[in-house]
């Protein structure tokens, strides 16, 4: 796969503060976004199922 390879020397103060920052976007965008896909796929069928249901009973 792909290796990520760890700097020889620990980054300045403020330089590390921005990457922390970063990171921490990164991370909960990320979060979010898979949150958001696995809710709609865990719901998009319980949906369809509802609809589903209801043209059967409607028949």
């Amino acid at each position: 796969m792909f290796k990520i390879e760890m700097p020889d020397y620990m980054p300045a103060k403020n330089e590390w503060g921005a990457n922390k920052k970063t990171a921490l976007f990164v991370v909960k965008f990320g979060a979010k976004l898979t949150l958001r896909v696995a809710l709609l796929l865990a719901f998009f069928p319980l949906y369809m199922l509802k609809y589903f249901l209801l043209l059967i009973s409607k028949r």
